[in-house]
């Protein structure tokens, strides 16, 4: 596993002008988000203010907001924790309360792979084997510290990696995760 921590992130503008993001991968790593020529990119961003999100046709995104509360998307509350899947070609709304909320953003080409996700919410230590299967899984920690496969992520940190199989989990106190797996379609 690859470990991403947060403040290694590339900050860089939103598409449309209107905040800024960390980008904490894009695949291909060459590929450029102002040129769409990427297969699939995860980021974090913080929405303090409402405001239209950004454009990518031909694109699905998905949307965690996992830190904050009070967002929604064309009026639609966006629960933490809680995956938002919408089509990148739609105009979408955003609406914040009043304080900050922390999201990680996952857009990718529905032609070019599958993706799963899972959240997991620990209220106490625990060990948990995870059948992952093949495929590039990525782990962001929403809160607390996990150890995955013998790594430490703390909030805000993501681990990646190309795996198969069994993916070991280990928590010593309450903690959050949201898991992505991407498989390339055949």
């Amino acid at each position: 596993m690859k470990i991403l921590r947060a403040r290694d992130y590339r900050m860089m503008p939103w598409k449309n002008g209107g905040g800024s993001t960390a980008e904490i991968a894009i695949e291909p790593a060459d590929a450029e988000m102002a040129r769409s020529d990427f297969v699939w990119r995860l980021s974090a961003a913080v929405i303090e203010e409402s405001g239209p999100f950004s454009k990518f046709p031909g694109y699905r995104r998905i949307l965690w907001a996992w830190k904050g509360e009070g967002l929604s998307l064309n009026g639609k509350a966006v629960e933490r924790d809680r995956g938002f899947e919408f089509s990148g070609d739609e105009a979408v709304e955003a609406t914040v309360g009043e304080t900050p909320v922390f999201d990680l953003g996952f857009i990718y080409r529905p032609e070019k792979i599958a993706v799963e996700w899972g959240l997991f919410d620990f209220s106490r230590p625990e060990r948990k084997r995870l059948e992952t299967g093949e495929g590039t899984q990525i782990f962001f920690c929403a809160a607390g510290k996990v150890e995955i496969d013998g790594v430490n992520i703390s909030e805000g940190d993501t681990a990646m990696g190309a795996t198969s199989g069994t993916t070991r989990l280990t928590v010593t106190a309450a903690a959050r995760l949201i898991w992505i797996r991407v498989r390339g379609r055949t």
